[in-house]
C-alpha cells in the first residue's frame, strides 16, 4: 500500500549539504510561524528520497541494509487525521529507516512549545521513535565543541507501548537523550526541561521527523500520523495522507460488522456471503457510512501455507456521504485465513475495487485501486481502500 522509497543514507549525506539547503531555508523556521495553526497534506510527491527542495518535504532515508520500507497508507484504524499515516516497517536487525522534515532548520529548541506526534505499533516494545538532529550550541562546559547530535524521544521510555491502537505523545513533556553526547544525556535519558538547562544553546542543525530500526532484531511495523512542530509564532501539524490532494484522488477507511449468510461460513464447501456494514471516513465523501457483500467461493479454496485456506471472492460495497450521495463499487480479490483453519478463526481480503457510479455527485464517478479488509472472527471488521475517482 501506499509508494515505497529506498535511498541509502551513505549517499544522502554527500547529497544533502548545506549548500544544498540553503536556496529553501527561508521557507523552514523563519517563516514556519504563522499567527494561526496550519496543517501540511504531506502526499505521495512530498515524501521523497532526493535532497528536499522546498517546505513540506519528508525525505525517506535507508540507514540499514535496504530491508523493511517506508510508505504512505490508508489506516490503520482510524488515524488522528485524515484516512492514511506513514508507515516504516523493520525486518530484522538490519534494518534501520529515518524519515526528516527540513522546515525548522535553525529553529532554538528553547522556542519550540509544540512538539508531538500520533503512532501506531505491530510491536509491544518498539514504536517509531522522534529524532531531530542537532547542533548542541555549547562553547564552554558541557560538551563543548560539539556541533552535531541527534536528540531522541522514545514511546517505550515514556510510558507503555500498546500494540494495536493510536498513542499521543507529547515531546516536550517527556524524556530524550542524545547521541555523541556524555554524561545523562547519552547513558541516561532526561527530561525536556533538563535537556534544555544542559544546552541552552541547542538548535535544530538539519532534519527533524522519526526513526525505525537500528538494531531492532523483531520485526515491526509502526505508523505516524499529526506530527507537530510549533513556536510561539505559529504551529504546523503535518498530515499524512497515502494520495496526493487535488488529482482527485481516493481513500476510504471504516470499521462495522459482519453477518454470515450461513452458519460455519467459514468452511461451508459450497461458499457462502458475507455482509458488513459500519461507519467510513473517505475523501470527497467526508464521514458516512458503509455497507459490502461478499460472496466466497470456499470450494475453490487453496492453501494459505499455514495450516488454513485462502479462497476466490468478490461482491459490492457503498460508501454513503454525510448529505447521503452513495458510491458505488464492485470488489474482488481473495479472501484468507489467518493461521489454521476453524471456525470463527480471523481473516483478511486482499483485492481491488471499481467505482461503478452512484447517486447524486457520484452518479457516473468511476475509479479504481486497493482495498484491504480484516476480520476477527468475531464479527468485526476493519477495511481502507486507496486509490483515484473521477466524478
Amino acid at each position: 500500500m501506499g509508494s515505497e522509497v529506498h535511498v541509502k543514507r551513505s549517499a544522502f549525506v554527500v547529497a544533502v549539504s548545506v549548500a544544498a539547503l540553503v536556496p529553501w531555508l527561508g521557507f523552514g523556521a523563519s517563516d514556519a510561524g504563522a499567527t494561526t495553526t496550519t496543517t501540511v497534506v504531506v502526499g505521495p510527491s512530498e515524501l521523497i528520497s532526493t535532497p528536499p527542495t522546498g517546505p513540506g518535504q519528508f525525505v525517506a532515508i535507508d540507514n540499514g541494509d535496504g530491508s523493511g520500507s517506508v510508505g504512505l497508507v490508508a489506516g490503520p484504524g482510524v488515524p488522528p487525521l485524515g484516512v492514511g499515516s506513514l508507515q516504516l516497517s523493520t525486518t530484522g536487525t538490519g534494518s534501520h529507516w529515518t524519515v526528516y522534515n527540513y522546515d525548522w532548520m535553525g529553529t532554538p529548541l528553547s522556542a519550540l512549545t509544540t512538539l508531538g506526534y500520533s503512532t501506531f505499533t505491530t510491536s509491544s516494545t518498539t514504536d517509531p521513535a522522534l529524532q531531530i538532529e542537532i547542533d548542541p550550541g555549547n562553547t564552554t562546559g558541557t560538551d563543548a565543541g560539539v556541533t552535531y547530535s541527534t536528540l531522541n524521544f522514545e514511546p517505550y521510555l515514556n510510558g507503555t507501548v500498546t500494540p494495536g491502537t493510536w498513542q499521543d505523545w507529547n515531546v516536550l513533556n517527556g524524556k530524550v537523550w542524545g547521541t555523541h553526547l556524555t554524561g545523562a544525556p547519552m547513558s541516561s535519558p532526561v527530561t525536556w526541561s533538563e535537556f534544555l538547562a544542559l544546552y541552552p544553546n541547542a538548535t535544530v542543525k538539519y532534519g527533524l521527523g522519526v526513526n525505525v530500526g537500528s538494531g531492532w532484531s523483531t520485526p515491526m511495523t509502526g505508523n505516524v500520523d499529526a506530527l507537530s512542530v510549533g513556536t510561539a509564532a505559529g504551529t504546523t501539524t503535518y498530515n499524512f495522507e497515502p494520495v496526493d490532494q487535488g488529482h482527485l484522488p481516493f481513500a476510504s477507511v471504516g470499521a462495522g460488522t459482519e453477518v454470515a449468510g450461513s452458519s460455519g461460513c467459514q468452511s461451508t464447501p459450497e461458499g457462502c456471503t458475507v455482509t458488513a456494514s459500519g461507519w467510513s471516513r473517505s475523501l470527497h465523501l467526508g464521514k458516512g457510512t458503509f455497507t459490502s457483500s461478499l460472496s466466497i467461493d470456499w470450494a475453490a479454496a487453496t492453501s494459505n501455507g499455514a495450516g488454513g485456506y485462502c479462497a476466490p471472492a468478490s461482491g459490492t460495497s457503498t460508501i454513503v456521504a454525510a448529505n447521503g450521495a452513495e458510491l458505488d463499487e464492485i470488489v474482488a480479490g481473495t479472501v484468507c485465513e489467518v493461521g489454521p483453519t476453524g471456525s470463527n478463526v480471523p481473516h483478511v481480503f486482499n483485492g481491488t475495487y471499481a467505482v461503478v457510479g452512484g447517486t447524486g455527485r457520484f452518479a457516473n464517478a468511476t475509479g479504481e485501486g486497493s482495498v484491504v479488509a480484516n476480520d476477527d472472527g468475531q464479527g468485526n471488521e476493519i477495511y481502507s481502500e486507496t486509490g483515484s475517482l473521477t466524478e
